[in-house]
């Protein structure tokens, strides 16, 4: 009877296979690269639509117009991501003091500066890395008539 044996010879030299372990590392890094910048330009387009909602509220509250005509002006400016703005949130301030008139801009603050602001949350989602969340002040600032 033959005994079998089975020796285990190391290959020098034999890299099958390489290259596809580097190209598996090379595509996760790229794929996460390419997703990194959609997230980002999500986010940003995001946060210029939410800066011009602001200008237009402040821009409103300029010529003299009710808290609740500013709010919601702001609502809809923002167009799609209307929604995602508490509206219960949106400060509108003369010269940074919180104004509780029916009008932020009167004859008595002319001149002055009208400010409409409100915290935004943000969420950012990238496959394999844990969600970021943050949250950003969006601030529109005009000048009372």
């Amino acid at each position: 009877m033959r005994r079998m044996t089975t020796r285990w010879r190391p290959r020098v030299g034999d890299e099958r296979g390489a290259a596809a372990v580097e190209f598996a590392i090379v595509v996760s890094l790229l794929l996460l690269l390419v997703f990194g910048i959609i997230a980002f330009g999500m986010f940003y387009s995001r946060f210029q639509v939410f800066q011009g909602a602001a200008r237009e509220g402040a821009r409103l509250a300029a010529v003299r117009a009710s808290q609740d005509e500013i709010r919601q002006r702001v609502v809809d400016s923002a167009g799609p991501y209307g929604a995602e703005i508490p509206s219960s949130t949106i400060a509108v301030q003369i010269d940074d003091v919180t104004s509780t008139a029916t009008e932020p801009c009167s004859d008595s603050t002319s001149g002055h500066k009208v400010t409409v602001t409100w915290d935004q949350p943000f969420d950012i989602v990238l496959p394999l890395v844990p969600s970021l969340t943050f949250t950003v002040t969006i601030r529109g600032v005009f000048r009372c008539e």
